[in-house]
């Protein structure tokens, strides 16, 4: 009777670890989601920005030879204008996405008006990069 109320307990024991687990899984997929979300919502405030500053798209390429979140490349020079919208862009991202720098994100201008951002990040729990792309086409004609 009492190596079966162990056996029992044991049981619980067992099944509760495991909710404990399943519960601080499902709180990080949700901080992974909210972070993906942000970085989405971050990327559509940049394309906005570039349908209405079409002329001077070529000046928001910043660090376009970046790879794999690597800073490479020269950054945007509306970049260092503290008043542009780059700028205030940038500054945003740094605040919203957790060890999201300047230097870390990427915009490529193509020739055919497609735009590719990159935004990266990494949770403050976890070094490896997370990264979102973002394609779209500006002013152009999608092939």
């Amino acid at each position: 009777m009492l190596l079966e109320a162990l056996i029992g307990m044991l049981i619980f024991s067992v099944g509760i670890l495991a909710l404990i687990r399943l519960q601080a899984v499902a709180i990080q997929s949700t901080a992974e989601a909210r972070y993906r979300s942000e970085a989405n919502f971050l990327a559509n405030q940049l394309v906005a920005v570039l349908w209405m500053d079409q002329a001077n798209l070529l000046q928001y390429a910043h660090f376009a030879t970046s790879l794999n979140c690597e800073p490479s490349g020269t950054p945007s020079p509306l970049a260092g204008q503290p008043t542009s919208e780059m700028a205030r862009w940038l500054a945003s991202v740094a605040k919203t996405l957790p060890s999201a720098e300047s230097g870390r994100q990427q915009i490529t201008v193509n020739a055919d008006n497609s735009v590719d951002i990159t935004l990266c990040w990494h949770p403050p729990q976890d070094a490896s990069w997370r990264r979102l792309n973002f394609v779209t086409y500006i002013n152009g004609e999608n092939p």
